[in-house]
């Protein structure tokens, strides 16, 4: 009886004793691997507070990256020290700590790479202070933090067509980089402006070569590679088959040799004028985007032949040339092709009963011979968008692994299906990861996409609400942080609708 008497006045009294702070837990994205966290003490960010730095690795280029960040996010000053350059804990490239207390904050990372992800976590944890009407300095919970990557390759696929302002590219572009992706793959949907072909997209796109240079040298500076998709088969239209639309022939029929009769779905790949068109147009497109390490290829949802010389020639061979000389080309400098999967798997094999029952498998008969003869430089980026399947398995990673090929995972928009089909890659070493958005990169679709990628590529999955339109969400907090990086006024790039109430053509 006396020892419940005791414990009762003393949680009375630790009930009573006064807190100057008690922090909400930061919802961070993506959830770090480890995370001790002192939400009754505070970390204060005013003009000239002490950065501590140890990154073994372009140190001096990290600090320098660093303090100006804080000045554009924050709005004030930090003084970057950097007590040592020796290795610290063996901290992988990508891999980070970060450490706030009452006397400042600390980095500690392998890499440039590392102080760039540990400084996007720092900003999902502060908060203005409080009691004033406008900021006047800034707070965070004291915190210890660990984490590191998943994969090496963590990729974010977008489409820009010609409804879709630079803008609105940025915004997705600098939203990947604050999740912690390094890779955005942009695919032209007629909006690239060639000046070789100025004839091939609309003429009204946005995608010139001074908004890709911009935003080439943005994504480097946020660690994000910009990769260009150009579609060499399947949808040469560089329209959505849906549309009924065609980013050539709709305005100059003159060039239809170039491309199969009827629809003009497909290049006409026994046409050496198409051939030679496809590789200057991708050399021409590699060299805008700065000659990253990779290019897409597309090649997916091809249709059979209705040219009659394709018909009478071997496609296989004409399709399996193509794809070879560009990945001679792009080897040359020094660049790895991508391309998507489905035409690599035979019908037959998605059909019920078949060793890939419920995947995408959209190629011929002789698809796995056209799958042997591509060099195993190629990248193969296999999609698969629905939920995560019932058995856990995922066959076709499987398969494009074990025939020697780097394969990347590809899911869409479904939460269990990206958390599933991350988990499976993590498990089976695959490549690398990359989350695709194609026309649905708006509204709910933002979030849902986001914070699960995010959390997946980085070896978790996103333990908050899963309806998208919570709103809670940390996203529209960060998407917010966004817009005022790229000092955006406009209203309609606000949020995750182009207007309150939205119209049938969203355009994000």
């Amino acid at each position: 009886m006396k020892r419940t008497i005791a414990l009762l006045a003393a949680a009375a009294s630790l009930g009573a004793a006064a807190i100057d702070y008690d922090f909400e837990q930061p919802a961070l994205v993506p959830a770090p691997q480890k995370a001790d966290w002192r939400l009754d003490a505070c970390t204060e960010l005013d003009d000239g507070f002490v950065l501590r730095l140890t990154c073994p690795k372009d140190g001096g280029q990290a600090a320098a990256w660093l303090a100006a960040k804080v000045k554009e996010a924050f709005g004030i000053s930090c003084k970057v020290e950097a007590p040592t350059l020796a290795p610290v804990e063996n901290l992988g490239p990508e891999e980070y700590r970060l450490l706030t207390y009452k006397r400042g904050v600390e980095i500690r990372a392998g890499g440039f790479a590392g102080v760039r992800w540990a400084f996007m976590t720092l900003r999902q944890m502060v908060q203005p202070k409080r009691g004033t009407a406008t900021v006047q300095g800034w707070i965070c919970p004291a915190a210890k933090i660990s984490d590191a990557p998943a994969f090496a390759f963590r990729g974010m696929h977008l489409c820009w067509f010609p409804e879709t302002s630079a803008a609105q590219i940025e915004r997705a572009i600098r939203l990947a980089g604050y999740y912690k992706f390094n890779v955005v793959v942009l695919e032209t949907w007629g909006a690239f402006r060639s000046e070789k072909y100025p004839w091939y997209g609309w003429p009204d796109g946005k995608m010139t070569k001074q908004e890709i240079a911009r935003l080439v040298a943005l994504g480097r500076d946020l660690g994000v590679t910009l990769v260009p998709q150009l579609n060499v088969y399947g949808p040469a239209t560089m329209c959505r088959s849906i549309s009924g639309k065609h980013a050539t022939l709709d305005l100059d029929p003159t060039h239809a040799p170039l491309f199969e009769p009827r629809n003009g779905w497909n290049w006409c790949l026994s046409n050496p004028e198409a051939i030679k068109m496809i590789k200057e147009l991708a050399a021409e497109m590699h060299e805008a985007f700065g000659n990253p390490p990779y290019f897409h290829v597309g090649c997916d949802e091809g249709c059979p032949p209705t040219c009659p010389k394709c018909r009478a020639a071997d496609y296989n061979q004409l399709f399996s040339s193509l794809v070879k000389e560009l990945a001679d080309e792009f080897d040359k400098r020094g660049a790895g092709v991508m391309m998507w999967h489905d035409m690599l798997l035979k019908k037959s094999d998605g059909q019920k009963g078949a060793r890939f029952e419920g995947f995408y498998c959209n190629g011929d008969e002789r698809a796995e011979e056209l799958l042997d003869s591509l060099p195993r430089s190629v990248a193969i980026c296999d999609w698969h968008y629905g939920p995560a399947r019932a058995d856990g398995k995922y066959p076709t990673l499987d398969y494009f692994q074990a025939k020697g090929f780097r394969t990347i995972t590809s899911p869409a928009c479904d939460p269990s299906g990206i958390a599933a089909q991350a988990k499976y890659a993590r498990e089976h070493g695959l490549f690398g990861f990359l989350v695709t958005t194609w026309a649905g990169f708006h509204g709910r679709n933002v979030p849902a996409t986001m914070l699960n990628a995010a959390h997946a590529a980085w070896g978790g999955e996103y333990p908050g609400p899963k309806l998208h339109q919570d709103m809670t969400s940390p996203c529209n907090e960060h998407l917010r942080q966004v817009n005022w990086d790229m000092g955006n006024k406009d209203r309609r790039n606000t949020g995750f609708f182009d207007e309150q109430f939205p119209s049938t053509t969203v355009t994000w």
